[in-house]
């Protein structure tokens, strides 16, 4: 081998030496990167499967949650359901209950009607019964009232007829017993003054009922007020029939000739009469119960409170008066006696002083006479 030879073997062989710990060193720094490769390796797949684990508990977390979740969902779910199924049960037993107490009160409510219907019909069948009886009682009462009306007419007719053979008797006897010729003409006299005076009290009384009509009027007590109107028309009929007697023969009037043959007691003073003014008298005591009779029935028709004495007729008490053969005063209070019965008997719808025969009204005759009590003088 020549020189150059042997130099590049060396120079080769120096190399190598040189090279041989260099090369030592970068496998042994080779082998601790592998090393820590592989132990990065490892942390990372520690890390990895650390983080799976952990993300594998983080979802059975999640999943418990979620099943507990479902659970309770469900659970509330259930109690909801447990709590509306109650509900429905409470009002499914409301309204059977509701259903129960509509069909017990529509039960009681027919069994009421039924009751009801049971009285209203007994109730029909007492009126119906007690209406019978009264229609029984009823006619037997208008026979019984027709029968009495028909014996008491019966009595009054005889009564009339037993007093007008007495008057005739009593004229008779009156015929003889003639008054003087001075005693007739102070009588004539005394009428005439009396008639004059009597004219005068018409007007003024005329004007007070026109007055009291107003007034009647006014408190709307028309029964009353017709009845008033009625009245005083037959006052002015009777003022206008006085102006007759301005010629009237005086002479020729048996009254202004005849001797008393009567007396009757007024105001505790006894007056004396004839016939005639007896006569009179009766018809004061008639015409007042008249005239009572259709006042009480007008303050009855307006439903105003009994009361005679407010009545303008009771007050005037000179219907049928003309002045002649009696005093106005003694003919006033017999129309007054006579129409506080007439008033109390046409107020109450009955008849106890007089009678109504077809709308002829007339005092009983019993009562009549108590009225007047008329004495004979012979």
């Amino acid at each position: 081998m020549s020189r150059s030879s042997a130099g590049i073997v060396f120079i080769l062989g120096m190399t190598a030496a040189l090279a041989a710990p260099v090369r030592a060193q970068e496998g042994q720094e080779e082998k601790k990167a592998q090393k820590q490769a592989e132990r990065e390796q490892r942390a990372q797949n520690q890390e990895a499967k650390h983080k799976a684990q952990q993300e594998e508990r983080q979802a059975h977390r999640g999943q418990v949650e979620q099943n507990q979740q479902a659970n309770q969902q469900q659970k509330q779910a259930q109690r909801e359901q447990q709590a509306q199924q109650q509900q429905a049960n409470q009002q499914q037993q409301q309204a059977e209950r509701q259903a129960h107490r509509a069909q017990v009160e529509q039960q009681q409510q027919a069994q009421q009607a039924e009751r009801q219907a049971a009285r209203d019909q007994a109730a029909a069948q007492e009126q119906h019964a007690v209406r019978n009886r009264n229609e029984r009682l009823q006619r037997q009462q208008a026979e019984q009232q027709a029968a009495a009306q028909a014996q008491q007419q019966q009595a009054i007719q005889q009564q009339q007829a037993i007093q007008q053979q007495q008057v005739q008797q009593q004229q008779m006897a009156n015929r003889e017993a003639r008054l003087s010729a001075a005693r007739q003409n102070q009588l004539i006299k005394e009428q005439q003054l009396r008639n004059q005076q009597y004219k005068s009290v018409l007007q003024q009384q005329e004007l007070a009922a026109q007055q009291r009509a107003y007034a009647l009027q006014k408190s709307n007590r028309l029964a009353q007020y017709r009845y008033q109107q009625r009245y005083l028309a037959r006052l002015r009929d009777q003022r206008m029939a006085l102006q007759n007697y301005n010629t009237y023969n005086y002479a020729n009037d048996p009254y202004y000739y005849t001797a008393p043959s009567y007396r009757y007691q007024r105001a505790g003073q006894y007056y004396q009469t004839n016939q005639y003014g007896a006569d009179l008298l009766r018809s004061a005591v008639n015409n007042g119960y008249e005239e009572g009779v259709r006042a009480g029935q007008a303050d009855r028709e307006d439903g105003y409170r009994a009361d005679f004495r407010s009545s303008y007729a009771y007050q005037d008490a000179n219907y049928g008066y003309t002045g002649m053969y009696v005093g106005q005063s003694d003919y006033n209070y017999y129309f007054r006696e006579g129409f506080q019965r007439g008033y109390d008997d046409g107020y109450n719808g009955s008849y106890r002083y007089g009678t109504n025969n077809n709308g002829t009204l007339g005092i009983l005759g019993t009562v009549l006479s108590t009225i007047l009590n008329l004495q004979n003088l012979r």
